[in-house]
C-alpha cells in the first residue's frame, strides 16, 4: 500500500516558536534520563537520551531517533530531536535519541549504521527495565540519520551490516520514519562529507560504493515505512523520496510519501508537527497499537 499525502504551508520555524520551546518545559509526566551508553566499555561519542512517560508497568512500544548532519556534525540534543523524543514519549513510547560516532571520531561507512543497531540491542537487552515491547521497536531519522537508519532497518544483517548484539537480541524494526533522507547517495557525489563516509565502503569502484550505501539498494528487505521530504529541498532532491516510495510499493512494503509544498531540506514549524501526527497514525497501524 502506498499513500501519499500533501502538507500545505510554511516550514518556518517562527509561526510555532512557542509550541516548539514548550517541548522544553519540564513537566511532571515526562521522565528524561541524559546520556546513557548503549555500548560497553563506554564511549562519550555513542550515548542516549531516555524520554518516559508516567504509564505504569505496561509494555510500551519504542522509537530510536537518530539526528543528522552530513554524517559529520550534529547531536542527539539537537532541536528536532527533542522534539520527536518528547512527541513520541507523551503518546507512550520509550524515546531514545542517540548520538553515534561521526567523520572524525571513527564515523566512516558503516560504523554509524552499526551504531543504530546497537542503540536498537541495548533497547531490547533492556525491556524489563523499562517496559519494552519488542516487537514494537521503531526508528525515526533526519537527513543523514535517516540514511543509516533505514539501513540499519533494510539491510540484511550480513556482511558488513552484521552486528553480533543485534542478532544476540533478536531485533526486528516494525517501522521507520525518515526525514529528508538522502536515499540514492550517487546523485550527491559533489557532497565533500559523503566523499569522506565512502571510505569505509568496501565496493571496487565508486559505482558499487554508491549502491553499498544507498537505502534504495536495499528495498526487498525494507520495513513498513514513511517518508517525509520538502519540495524545494536543495540538499536531496524531493524526487528520491517519490522514487524510493514508488520502489517500496512494487515490493509490497507499506508506505507513506509525506509531500511538504515548499519546504526545504529542513522541515520544521507547524508542518513538523502534522508530519509527525501522521507518522505516529502509521507506527500505531503498522504496530498494531
Amino acid at each position: 500500500m502506498a499513500v501519499i499525502v500533501c502538507i500545505a504551508g510554511s516550514p518556518d520555524l517562527s509561526d510555532t516558536i512557542f509550541e516548539f520551546l514548550s517541548n522544553f518545559e519540564e513537566q511532571k509526566d515526562l521522565k528524561v534520563i541524559r546520556d546513557i551508553s548503549y555500548v560497553s566499555p563506554f564511549d562519550a561519542s555513542r550515548t542516549g537520551d531516555i524520554y518516559l512517560a508516567n504509564q505504569g508497568r505496561a509494555l510500551r512500544p519504542a522509537v530510536v531517533i537518530v539526528h543528522g548532519g552530513s554524517w559529520s556534525q550534529g547531536s542527539k540534543q539537537d532541536l528536532p530531536e527533542t522534539v520527536i523524543a518528547r512527541y513520541f514519549a507523551r503518546q507512550g513510547f520509550v524515546s531514545f535519541s542517540i548520538n553515534y560516532r561521526l567523520l572524525g571520531n571513527g564515523g566512516e561507512f558503516p560504523t554509524d549504521i552499526l551504531d543504530v543497531k546497537e542503540a536498537l540491542a541495548f533497547l531490547v537487552a533492556n525491556k524489563e527495565k523499562w517496559h519494552i515491547d519488542p516487537d514494537r521497536l521503531a526508528l525515526i531519522g533526519s537527513s543523514s540519520g535517516a540514511t543509516a537508519a533505514m539501513l540499519a532497518a533494510y539491510a540484511p544483517n550480513t556482511g558488513v551490516f552484521a552486528s553480533a548484539n543485534y542478532k544476540r537480541q533478536h531485533v526486528k524494526v516494525a517501522a521507520l520514519a525518515s526525514f529528508s533522507a538522502p536515499i540514492d547517495l550517487s546523485t550527491l557525489a559533489s557532497n565533500p562529507y559523503l566523499k569522506q563516509y565512502l571510505k569505509g565502503c568496501k565496493g571496487t569502484s565508486e559505482q558499487e560504493q554508491y549502491r553499498e550505501i544507498s537505502p534504495i539498494a536495499y528495498v526487498n528487505t525494507a520495513v513498513p515505512s514513511i517518508l517525509v521530504h520538502g519540495t524545494i529541498d536543495k540538499n536531496v532532491p524531493f524526487s528520491q523520496a517519490i522514487n524510493m516510495a514508488q520502489k517500496l510499493k512494487e515490493n509490497h512494503v507499506p508506505v507513506e510519501l509525506i509531500t511538504v509544498e515548499g519546504a526545504p531540506h529542513f522541515i520544521g514549524g507547524r508542518s513538523r508537527k502534522i508530519a509527525l501526527d501522521k507518522i505516529l497514525k502509521f507506527f500505531v497501524r503498522e504496530m498494531a497499537l
